[in-house]
């Protein structure tokens, strides 16, 4: 693909593919290189914005993973027992990047604030708080009833 675009610098699929594979050998920081380049000749260019994101989550940079999965339209979807909303009540028939805090601490604040939605599991008091694997499966469960 190096040499498509040696060719066609302007090609944007080239400089996407050549981030997957990159991505592949685990070359993180060149494939979000060559996807944000992708992304400069085709602003509109949603795979490319998707693949970024994930891999700025394999770098554990959340916060910029986030920003991307944003522009996307996705939903940010924060967890949290202190939130007024029951995931139950939203309408999650969309495009949803859930985020689950830790079993011990929660979320952190830093990124509970770039939640543009943040729902809490459960509105029982001694029972308010759930293993992060078993929350995973509440909020998955429920993401995908709404969707089928």
């Amino acid at each position: 693909y190096e040499n498509v675009i040696s060719i066609n610098p302007e090609f944007s699929e080239a400089h996407y593919i050549l981030g997957n594979s990159l991505r592949e050998l685990g070359q993180l920081e060149t494939a979000i290189k060559s996807y944000e380049k992708a992304i400069t000749i085709n602003p509109d260019y949603h795979q490319a914005y998707f693949n970024l994101g994930n891999s700025f989550q394999q770098l554990g940079k959340l916060d910029d993973a986030i920003k991307h999965f944003e522009k996307l339209g996705y939903l940010i979807l924060g967890t949290s027992e202190h939130a007024d909303a029951v995931h139950t009540e939203l309408d999650l028939n969309k495009s949803v990047l859930a985020i689950i805090g830790s079993e011990e601490e929660g979320m952190r604040e830093k990124t509970l604030e770039k939640c543009s939605t943040v729902c809490t599991l459960s509105k029982n008091e001694t029972l308010n708080s759930l293993n992060v694997s078993v929350a995973a499966g509440v909020i998955l469960f429920e993401i995908a009833r709404q969707k089928f």
